[in-house]
């Protein structure tokens, strides 16, 4: 039996030739590393003094990246719209030094977060050699998915990326799914899409007849409902290639 996080048993994936992954929280843990650099960078810039309370600052840009939303808002890598709320919210006066700084020294701290994940490429391989096609389907900038996946070693691998920028939309906006299927002139039910978000992955997927697989290691807010709006349910994404290999 594969290892994973079962909720019931396994649905027949015999027919399914393309595997879509969503990126952040379902390859690595995106908001954790946004968090860390965030935090980091705050720490240093109150050293500055170009801050005055780091932790303030970490909460009121958390709210404000909250609540920010489009197809092309550049969230792990952060963006101008983003600080320049932030500032203002802080009634601070957004200088192109502060804005320079917290976005020179974020980045960084990012970039060093997101690295080759051999266990992650040897899934892609792994499907590849079993003649599935791979892509991915993601919300933000396309500019900001590309670098991660390079970064993680995977992009090597991929038939096709789809963002929300290139779309005009966000998941779980059928737009998505359907400018995905039309792309790779594949039917829905030849599909399964891979992400830790249930309404934007799963419940988006299954409106258009995709079938899902939930992954929750980077998800902190689940509870057992919304488990069950997925097909099947799998901790780490490295249990995928074994769940749908499974026959």
């Amino acid at each position: 039996m594969p290892k994973g996080q079962k909720i019931r048993h396994t649905p027949n994936f015999t027919n399914v030739s393309t595997v879509v992954f969503d990126v952040g929280d379902t390859l690595f843990d995106a908001t954790a590393l946004m968090e860390s650099a965030l935090r980091r960078t705050a720490t240093l810039m109150k050293r500055r003094r170009l801050v005055e309370d780091s932790c303030k600052f970490c909460r009121i840009y958390l709210k404000i990246d909250r609540q920010i939303i489009g197809p092309a808002v550049n969230h792990l890598f952060s963006g101008l719209e983003i600080l320049e709320r932030v500032w203002d919210a802080l009634e601070l006066v957004p200088s192109p030094a502060s804005l320079g700084t917290f976005l020179n020294v974020y980045r960084d701290f990012v970039r060093q977060g997101i690295r080759r994940d051999n266990g992650l490429i040897a899934i892609f391989k792994k499907l590849r050699r079993t003649g599935h096609r791979i892509a991915v389907l993601t919300d933000g900038s396309t500019e900001e998915q590309l670098e991660q996946l390079v970064r993680l070693g995977v992009v090597q691998h991929l038939d096709l990326i789809v963002t929300s920028q290139q779309v005009g939309v966000e998941k779980p906006c059928r737009q998505m799914f359907d400018f995905l299927l039309s792309s790779l002139a594949i039917s829905a039910r030849e599909s399964v899409m891979i992400g830790n978000d249930v309404e934007r992955d799963i419940l988006g997927a299954k409106a258009v007849g995709m079938r899902t697989i939930l992954v929750t290691a980077y998800s902190h807010r689940q509870n057992k409902q919304s488990l069950a709006a997925a097909d099947f349910v799998v901790k780490h994404v490295k249990s995928v290639a074994d769940v749908l290999l499974d026959r």
